[in-house]
């Protein structure tokens, strides 16, 4: 069994940074549908904690459509990561920015991805 270095377990068990982004507008105009996002990471740093969550507030803050696709090989790795995705799928050909929530590899080589997909302005 390896140890864990004292350093490790020390930042490991310390207290987490909490960085909050919201937009008003937003709010208003989702209304009672809006929705909160948390995620805890190994972010370590007061700024890229504010930086992470004004880009969840940038991709949240639009409609998405929830959407299954698939590429070619074995990429269960991209599962919780944000990926340019292109594919023969409708709106994929320019490999549009989504959030792969769920992927299953398939025996014929490819891996069927569930992602979100912005569908707002700019997606």
């Amino acid at each position: 069994m390896s140890l864990v270095p004292s350093t490790v377990a020390e930042w490991l068990a310390g207290r987490a940074i909490y960085a909050q982004a919201e937009d008003a507008a937003l709010r208003a105009s989702w209304g009672d549908v809006s929705i909160e996002s948390e995620v805890l990471s190994p972010i370590a740093a007061a700024a890229d904690a504010a930086a992470e969550s004004d880009r969840q507030l940038q991709f949240l803050g639009q409609p998405l459509a929830e959407e299954v696709v698939e590429i070619a090989g074995e990429r269960v790795d991209l599962l919780g990561t944000c990926q340019r995705i292109a594919c023969d799928r409708a709106g994929y050909a320019d490999g549009p920015v989504v959030l792969v929530i769920g992927a299953e590899e398939q025996d014929s080589g490819v891996t069927r991805l569930t992602v979100l997909r912005p569908m707002g302005v700019g997606a």
